[in-house]
C-alpha cells in the first residue's frame, strides 16, 4: 500500500509539473537583465510555447539587446487578449534594439522583430535598428492582423547598390487592420512596405499615420509608404523626404482609400514621383487624395518628376492639394523629353480635380489631363508653370489657361497665378487671389493642419489662410557665400514667393553659368521694380555665360515671358564663341517696361545668334535698352515683332528706347551684321548709337507712329554674308501717320567693304523704301564705297510725304549723292532744300531713273533744292564727319527749332541759320523758351510713360509751398491743356491725365511756379 501511495504522490507530482509549465500567459512581464526574462527572444520563446490568456504586457528595462526575435502562431491572442511589447519608460531612446543581418540571402532571417500569423501585436515606444549587409528590416508581420506600431524609431541601412523590399522599416505581407502611427522611420528601401494577397483578394483596411520617414536610396529609389493589393487603407498626416523614390506608392488598392493631410518632399538625382497611384479602383466607395503638401525639389539630372501621377484609375477625388516642382540648380539643362509635371494622369476614368494648386517651376507642363475617352471633371484649380506648356490633353499641348478653357471646356473658375509661398520650401499660400476661390466640397471639411475651411469660400490648396501681404523686398546678394548661391534661386523666390516692394539681386563678382526664365513676376509695378546688376557697379566684374546647344533645347541665357517692371544693369552676358546660334537675352509673350541698361555683351558671330532678340512671339511695350556696349556677336538687338499681312495694330510692339548704345565688336576681324533691327513697332527711338557694322546699321520695317531716329554714328563697313546691299540707316513699309518720323542728326559713313574685301557691295547711307511722312533732318553721309550703286540717300518709288532738308549727303566714290524715284500722280509730298549735295563725280543725284548734273537740273523738279548748296563738306578728315571751320554748311541751313535743337553731340543749334548737317559748328542765339533757370522750389518734374497712348501720371516735388501753374503746350509754345493751377505742398504731388481729347504729337508739359518754368517732353500717340 504504501509503494501504491508513492506512486499516487508521483503521478500528481509529474501533472502538476506539466500544468505549471504550460501555464498561458497573462498580466505585465518585466524583461532586462533582472527581470521575468532575461532577454527578447526568451520572452518571445515563452510566448510561443505558452499562449495567452489575457491582455500581455512585455516591459523592456532601458538599455540596449543585441538580438532578433520572432512571435509565431501565439495562442489565445484576440481583441481581448492582446500583446504588447513596449520599453518600460515609455521613452524609445531608452531601449534599443540591435541586430545586424549579415549575407547575401534573406532565409527568413533579415528581421529585428517578426510577427507570423498572430493577431493584435502591438509593438511601441521602443528604437530598432538593423544595418544589414543587404537585407535588413525592423519589423516583419506576415499573415498577422490588428497589428499596431506605435511610436517606434526604426532605423535601417540603406543599401546603395541594391533595391529589395525586405530592406525596409515595416514590411508587411497581408496583415490586415495594420496600423502603424506616430513613428520615426529610416534608411532602407521604404519606411511602410506591404503587399496584400492578391488583386481578386486584396488585404482589407490599415492606417498608417502621423509618421515621419526619410530614406537614402540614391541610385535604386524606393520610398516612404508603398502598398499593393489593399484596400481601404487610411494614410494620413505622414511626413516623408527622400531622394530619388517615391513618396507614396499605391498599386490596386481600391475602395475608400484616403490619402489626406501627408507632407512630401524629395530631391531626386534620377527621379521621383511624391504621389503614385496604378489601377486603384474606388468602385464601392470613391477614393480621396486631399489636403496634401507635395514638394519635388529635383536636379537637372533626374529624367522624370512629377508630383502626383495617377495611372489607371477609376472614381477618384482630388481636392485641396499643393503640389510644387521646384529646381535648385545652376544650369537647368533638362531635355525637353524628360517629364516632369506636377499633376501626371495617364488611363484614368471618373476623377474629380478640384481646389488645387499645381505648380512647375522645371519648365514643363503643371498638368497633364487624363488621356483616351476618360471623364473627368477638372476645375477651381490653380495651374502655374514657368514652362511653355501649362497643361496637355488627348488633343495637344495649351500654352495657356485662356487655351485650355476655350478648347477643352475645362477649368472654368480656375486661375494660372503664382500662389506666393512663404518660402520655396514652405508651401504656406499667401495669394490674393486663391484667398477665397475655391467651391466647397463636402468631403473635405479642414485643411492640412486641421483648421476648419470656410464652408462657403474656402481656399484653394492645402492651406486654409487669410491674405496678408508678404513676399521679397530690398536687397540680395547672388553668389558665393550670398543669399542665392545661383540666379535660378532667386528667380524662383521671385515667382514662388512674389514681390511686395523694390527688390534688387546684386551679383558678387565672378562668373556664372545660367540658363534661367523669368516669368511674370507678382507683384511688381512701377514702384516694386526686380534689378539684377552688379554689386559693384561695375558690369567687367560679373560675367553669365553659358555654352548653347539647340540639341539641349537651349538657345538662350537669359529668357523674359511677361515679364513687367525688369531692370538689368552692369552685367556682363557672352556666348561662346563657337555657338552656332542663339541669344543673351530673350522676350516672349508680353513684356512691359522691362530695361537694360550698362551691360556688356559678347557672342559669336554665327548668323543666327543674336545679344537681345524679341521674335514673332513677343509682344514688347516700352523696353528700353540703353548704354551697353556690344562687343561681339553677328546680330545686336532684334525686335522683330510680326511677319507677314495678318498682322494688326494690336500686333505691334510699342514705344522701344534704344539709345546709346555701342556696337563695335572686340575681335576687330569681323562686325556686326545687323546691330539694330526692328520690325512692326510703335514710336520706337533709336537715339545716340554708335554703330559699325557688315549690314545695315538701323533697320526698321513696318514701324508706325511718331518713330524717332536720332544722333547715331554709323559706320557701314560692307554687306553682310548673305546680301548684296546694305544701308546705314534703312525703312521700309514705314507708314506714319501722324505726326511724321524724325531723323536727324546722324552720321553715316558708307566704307569699302574691309571685312569682306572681293565681295561686291551695294552700299546705301540711307534708305527709305515704301515709307510715309518721314523727315529727314541735318544728317550727315559720306559714301566712300566703290561699288557702282553705293549711293547715299535712295528713296526708290512708293515712298510719299518725305522731307529732306539741312542734310550733307557727299559722294567721294564718283557715284551720284542720292536717288529719288517720284510719281506725281501718286505722291502728295515731296520737299528737299537746303541740304548740302556733293559727288565727286559727274553725275549729282538721280530723278526717276535720270542723272541730273547740277543744281539747276533738279530745281524744277516740284522746286526742290532750291536754297540747297553744291560743295566739298570739308570734313575734319576720311574718318571724322564734323565739318572743318572754312565748310560750307556753316549757317546755310534753316531752322527747325520746334523739332530739332540740338546737334548729334548735345550742343545747341543756332536757332536763325544753323549748320547743314548733324554737327552745329558755331551758335548764334538760343530760344529763349527752351530751359529757363528753374526755381530752387521746384524740385523734380517727371512724366510716366512719356509716350502716352492711355493714361499719364505727372509728379511734381516741391521743397517749399507754392502756387503751381502745370499745362501742356505744343511745339510752338500754345497752351493746349491747363492740369491745375492752384497751391501745392511740399513733397510730392501726382496728377493722372487721359489723353482722349488732345491730338497725337510732340508736346511739352509745363511747371510754372513764381515766373520760373520748368518742361518735360512727352508724345501723345493715339
Amino acid at each position: 500500500m504504501n509503494r501504491i501511495f508513492r506512486t499516487l504522490i508521483s503521478s500528481l507530482f509529474f501533472f502538476s509539473s506539466i500544468t505549471t509549465t504550460l501555464a498561458q500567459l497573462s498580466g505585465s512581464y518585466q524583461v532586462g537583465p533582472k527581470g521575468d526574462f532575461e532577454t527578447l527572444a526568451k520572452a518571445a520563446e515563452a510566448l510561443n510555447e505558452k499562449g495567452v490568456d489575457g491582455a500581455t504586457q512585455f516591459l523592456i528595462a532601458s538599455g540596449r539587446y543585441e538580438e532578433q526575435f520572432r512571435i509565431s502562431k501565439v495562442r489565445g491572442a484576440s481583441r481581448q487578449n492582446p500583446i504588447t511589447f513596449e520599453s518600460e519608460s515609455g521613452n524609445p531612446k531608452d531601449v534599443t534594439i540591435f541586430y545586424q543581418h549579415l549575407g547575401a540571402s534573406a532565409n527568413n532571417n533579415e528581421h529585428v522583430i517578426r510577427i507570423d500569423t498572430t493577431d493584435f501585436v502591438t509593438i511601441q515606444n521602443l528604437t530598432i535598428e538593423n544595418p544589414g549587409e543587404i537585407y535588413g528590416t525592423g519589423i516583419r508581420a506576415v499573415g498577422s492582423a490588428s497589428v499596431t506600431i506605435r511610436n517606434t524609431t526604426i532605423a535601417i541601412t540603406p543599401n546603395p547598390t541594391f533595391a529589395q523590399p525586405l530592406n525596409s522599416c515595416v514590411y508587411l505581407f497581408d496583415a490586415p487592420n495594420i496600423v502603424v502611427e506616430n513613428c520615426q522611420l529610416s534608411g532602407g528601401y521604404a519606411g511602410v512596405n506591404g503587399t496584400g494577397l492578391s488583386n481578386t483578394t486584396p488585404t482589407l483596411r490599415g492606417r498608417i499615420e502621423g509618421n515621419t520617414m526619410s530614406h537614402g536610396l540614391v541610385s535604386q529609389g524606393g520610398g516612404g509608404i508603398l502598398m499593393q493589393h489593399w484596400n481601404g487603407l487610411e494614410i494620413r498626416r505622414n511626413r516623408f523626404s527622400a531622394n530619388d523614390g517615391v513618396g507614396i506608392f499605391l498599386d490596386n488598392c481600391n475602395d475608400g482609400v484616403r490619402v489626406e493631410q501627408n507632407r512630401i518632399t524629395l530631391h531626386p538625382e534620377r527621379f521621383g514621383t511624391a504621389l503614385s497611384m496604378q489601377a486603384c479602383d474606388g468602385n464601392e466607395k470613391r477614393n480621396l487624395v486631399a489636403n496634401n503638401l507635395l514638394l519635388v525639389i529635383d536636379a537637372d539630372t533626374a529624367t522624370g518628376v512629377s508630383g502626383i501621377t495617377m495611372n489607371g484609375c477609376r472614381k477618384t477625388d482630388i481636392f485641396y492639394n499643393t503640389v510644387h516642382l521646384s529646381n535648385s540648380n545652376t544650369t537647368r539643362f533638362q531635355s525637353t523629353t524628360n517629364v516632369a509635371v506636377s499633376f501626371f494622369s495617364f488611363n484614368n476614368d471618373s476623377l474629380r480635380i478640384f481646389n488645387n494648386i499645381f505648380t512647375n517651376m522645371r519648365t514643363r507642363e503643371a498638368i497633364l489631363y487624363p488621356i483616351g475617352n476618360a471623364t473627368y471633371e477638372s476645375d477651381f484649380n490653380n495651374i502655374y508653370t514657368t514652362g511653355d506648356i501649362l497643361g496637355r490633353t488627348s488633343a495637344g499641348n495649351f500654352p495657356t489657361l485662356d487655351s485650355l478653357q476655350r478648347s477643352q471646356g475645362i477649368e472654368s473658375n480656375s486661375y494660372s497665378v503664382s500662389p506666393c509661398y512663404s518660402l520655396r520650401t514652405d508651401l504656406h499660400t499667401n495669394s490674393e487671389t486663391l484667398d477665397n476661390a475655391g467651391i466647397p466640397l463636402p468631403e473635405v471639411t479642414v485643411d492640412i493642419d486641421g483648421n476648419p475651411r470656410n464652408p462657403a469660400t474656402p481656399d484653394i490648396g492645402a492651406y486654409e489662410y487669410s491674405y496678408t501681404p508678404s513676399g521679397l523686398s530690398g536687397t540680395y546678394t547672388i553668389g558665393q557665400g550670398g543669399d542665392y548661391e545661383t540666379l535660378g534661386e532667386g528667380i524662383e523666390d521671385l515667382h514662388t514667393r512674389c514681390v511686395i516692394g523694390p527688390v534688387d539681386f546684386a551679383f558678387l563678382d565672378g562668373e556664372y553659368t545660367i540658363y534661367e526664365t523669368i516669368n511674370k513676376i507678382p507683384g511688381t509695378s512701377e514702384e516694386n521694380i526686380v534689378t539684377l546688376r552688379s554689386a559693384s557697379e561695375d558690369a567687367e566684374q560679373v560675367l553669365l555665360q553659358q555654352t548653347l546647344s539647340f540639341s539641349l533645347g537651349r538657345n538662350y541665357l537669359l529668357r523674359l515671358r511677361n515679364v513687367d517692371h525688369l531692370h538689368i544693369q552692369d552685367l556682363t552676358f557672352q556666348l561662346d564663341d563657337s555657338t552656332s546660334t542663339g541669344t543673351t537675352i530673350r522676350f516672349i509673350g508680353e513684356s512691359n517696361r522691362v530695361s537694360i541698361t550698362e551691360n556688356i555683351f559678347d557672342g559669336s558671330a554665327a548668323e543666327n545668334s543674336a545679344m537681345i532678340f524679341a521674335g514673332e512671339d513677343a509682344l514688347t511695350d516700352s523696353i528700353r535698352i540703353e548704354r551697353n556696349r556690344f562687343i561681339g556677336g553677328n546680330s545686336g538687338i532684334r525686335l522683330n515683332r510680326c511677319f507677314g499681312f495678318d498682322c494688326t495694330e494690336d500686333d505691334r510692339g510699342y514705344g522701344a528706347r534704344i539709345v546709346g548704345n555701342i556696337f563695335r565688336r572686340a575681335d576687330t576681324s569681323r562686325a556686326f551684321q545687323s546691330p539694330i533691327s526692328i520690325f512692326y513697332h510703335y514710336a520706337p527711338i533709336i537715339h545716340g548709337n554708335d554703330i559699325e557694322s557688315i549690314g545695315s546699321g538701323i533697320s526698321l520695317n513696318e514701324c508706325s507712329g511718331p518713330l524717332q531716329v536720332t544722333s547715331n554714328r554709323v559706320d557701314v563697313r560692307g554687306s553682310n554674308f548673305g546680301s548684296s546691299s546694305a544701308a546705314g540707316i534703312s525703312f521700309g513699309f514705314a507708314d506714319v501717320t501722324e505726326p511724321f518720323g524724325l531723323i536727324a542728326n546722324n552720321m553715316v559713313h558708307v566704307h569699302d567693304p574691309v571685312y569682306i574685301p572681293d565681295r561686291q557691295t551695294v552700299l546705301t547711307g540711307i534708305n527709305i523704301g515704301q515709307a510715309k511722312n518721314f523727315w529727314l533732318l541735318y544728317n550727315t553721309i559720306a559714301v566712300r564705297d566703290s561699288a557702282s550703286q553705293s549711293i547715299g540717300l535712295d528713296i526708290p518709288f512708293g515712298s510719299d510725304s518725305i522731307l529732306v532738308q539741312n542734310n550733307i549727303i557727299a559722294s567721294f566714290n564718283g557715284n551720284p549723292a542720292y536717288r529719288i524715284k517720284f510719281i506725281e500722280r501718286f505722291n502728295k509730298t515731296f520737299d528737299l532744300d537746303y541740304n548740302l549735295i556733293y559727288t565727286t563725280g559727274d553725275t549729282l543725284a538721280i530723278w526717276n531713273d535720270t542723272g541730273r548734273v547740277d543744281l539747276s537740273s533738279i530745281q524744277p523738279i516740284l522746286g526742290s533744292e532750291t536754297h540747297s548748296v553744291v560743295a566739298d563738306p570739308q570734313f575734319l578728315s576720311e574718318d571724322d564727319l564734323h565739318i572743318a571751320t572754312t565748310s560750307p554748311a556753316i549757317q546755310a541751313g534753316f531752322p527747325f527749332n520746334d523739332f530739332v535743337f540740338n546737334d548729334i553731340d548735345g550742343e545747341l543749334r543756332n536757332s536763325v541759320r544753323p549748320e547743314i548737317g548733324a554737327d552745329e559748328l558755331e551758335v548764334v542765339s538760343v530760344r529763349n523758351w527752351e530751359q529757363p533757370d528753374i526755381a530752387q522750389s521746384i524740385e523734380e518734374l517727371t512724366i510716366k510713360p512719356n509716350y502716352v497712348h492711355q493714361l499719364a501720371t505727372i509728379s511734381l516735388r516741391l521743397t517749399s509751398r507754392s502756387q503751381v501753374r502745370l499745362s501742356l503746350v505744343d511745339l510752338t509754345g500754345r497752351e493746349v491743356r491747363l492740369f491745375a493751377e492752384r497751391e501745392f505742398p511740399v513733397g510730392t504731388s501726382q496728377i493722372t491725365w487721359s489723353e482722349v481729347n488732345v491730338p497725337s504729337g510732340f508736346y511739352w508739359v509745363q511747371l510754372e511756379v513764381r515766373g520760373h518754368i520748368k518742361q518735360e517732353r512727352i508724345i501723345i500717340a493715339r
